[in-house]
């Protein structure tokens, strides 16, 4: 079992609304990372799907539809 503190709400997955999608929107954003003309809307689309993938893919991590802890942490997010 790992014992690396997981984050209540993760992961993220694609349909997914709430504040936790906003933050994650918030944070793509401010590294350069496009979710679409509706912004940080609260709601894990397909426009937060790719810049996702992107951020991922750019980061050397694995690109798949979620984010989980590890995104989060490579974002520089605050944990718990």
């Amino acid at each position: 079992m790992s014992k690396e503190k997981t984050m209540a709400g993760l992961p993220l997955r694609p349909g997914d609304t709430g504040p936790m999608v906003t933050q994650m929107q918030n944070a793509l954003i401010g590294k350069g990372f496009s979710v679409g003309s509706a912004g940080a809307n609260g709601t894990f689309n397909n426009d937060t799907l790719n810049a996702l993938e992107s951020f991922q893919d750019d980061n050397a991590l694995l690109v798949q539809p979620l984010w989980d802890q590890q995104c989060w942490t490579a974002l520089g997010l605050p944990g718990p």
